[in-house]
């Protein structure tokens, strides 16, 4: 009999490949220029990557041959292809490169969808799990001065030696926007799992990876990842515990007090530099669509040498697939959040709307891997309730 506070793992090689793909792409840029690895650059390389996606890949075709695909999925799955089909001039125009890989990454869909959900479970808490050991080198090496993260972003000893000493877990993300994001959904997704019940014989373990992670998210001084992050939370307490609304108001009330009054002095101006860029960056995204109407139907910048980019991923999706893919992505999420009958579920998918709007495309591939696995989940969870564990 395992012991009740041992999240019990039965490994295997799909697990691990889709792990790594997730963790590959965090240190992804918006520019697709990876950045320095100081050491095992033998395992994070472009071509130990490329093996991963074509044995993947290879995979998932059989499985899509072999087998009927649920709905969902094969919807991922051909917006994966229009994604490619649409976009394919951005292998040489677009600097960008988020949008041609997540196009690959949702033809992963029938692979993800023949997965346990003992399987899609453990994919999320060992990506968090991953996350939170190497914030936790990142930590050591910054009080230590030592060197034990094999992960490392080149800017961030930039900034400290221009700045002074700014410890900034985020560095493993490259932004903090996208890491409060990434980070936000997948708490969300960690709470979700929880509240139906496939970590109820692992409480001690889930209470430590909430704790971690609740800390992690607030070191990304993102203020829409805690944000949205936080109201997961109180929603959780409050379908969770009795009781739960007055205690969950009253804890976000005080955490998000604290929130805003670290750095607070610091930080406001820089995010309202970036509010007003996003909000000028929006102005010429839509003065630019209507002096060319035709960027709705073909898209502008797989088309074009001079390049225009937005920082919100749903404008940057119009300008490189047109409008009808964007659409028919949002309409999708829509259909998710509103049919889900968990409220974790419907808000997990309104934070993939909100993360969209609001965050650029460096977002876009690993939560993309996070969207394939949480569609597939819900759906099993739901299909054969007597399989959970």
């Amino acid at each position: 009999m395992s012991h009740p506070f041992v999240l019990k793992f039965k490994l295997d090689l799909k697990v691990l490949l889709i792990v790594y793909l997730f963790l590959f792409f965090v240190p992804l840029t918006t520019q697709g220029y990876y950045y320095e690895v100081e050491s095992f650059t033998f395992i994070l390389n472009k071509v130990v990557l490329a093996a991963v996606f074509v044995l993947l890949l290879v995979k998932a075709s059989l499985y899509l041959i072999r087998r009927k695909i649920p709905r969902d999925e094969m919807f991922l799955y051909l917006l994966g292809i229009a994604m490619l089909v649409f976009n394919m001039a951005a292998l040489t125009l677009v600097e960008d490169m988020n949008f041609v890989v997540t196009g690959v990454a949702l033809l992963l869909a029938p692979l993800v969808q023949s997965l346990s959900i003992r399987q899609l479970k453990n994919i999320i808490v060992l990506v968090l799990v991953a996350l939170l050991s190497f914030a936790t080198l990142t930590m050591i090496d910054f009080i230590f001065s030592l060197s034990l993260n094999p992960l490392v972003e080149i800017r961030y000893y930039g900034l400290t030696e221009q700045f002074g000493a700014r410890f900034q877990n985020n560095s493993l993300f490259g932004q903090g926007n996208a890491f409060g994001a990434i980070l936000g959904f997948l708490f969300l997704l960690l709470l979700t799992i929880d509240s139906e019940g496939l970590l109820g014989q692992s409480r001690l373990f889930f209470y430590l990876l909430l704790l971690l992670s609740t800390i992690l998210l607030i070191s990304s001084f993102s203020a829409g990842g805690i944000i949205i992050g936080f109201l997961g939370l109180l929603i959780w307490i409050i379908t969770k515990y009795r009781y739960g609304f007055i205690v969950g108001l009253v804890l976000f009330a005080f955490i998000m007090m604290f929130i805003f009054s670290l750095s607070f002095e610091s930080s406001s101006s820089r995010k309202l530099v970036s509010a007003g860029l996003k909000l000028e960056r929006s102005y010429q995204f839509f003065l630019l669509v209507s002096q060319n109407p035709s960027i709705l139907v073909s898209g502008f910048n797989a088309y074009n040498v001079e390049r225009f980019y937005t920082e919100s991923t749903y404008l940057d999706m119009v300008l490189n697939f047109g409008i009808i893919i964007p659409i028919l992505f949002l309409a999708f999420l829509l259909k998710k959040m509103f049919s889900s009958k968990n409220i974790n579920w419907a808000f997990l998918y309104f934070s993939a709307i909100f993360f969209i709007m609001t965050q650029n495309s460096s977002f876009l591939l690993p939560s993309a891997i996070l969207l394939l696995v949480a569609v597939s989940l819900q759906r099993k969870i739901y299909s054969f309730p007597k399989s959970l564990v």
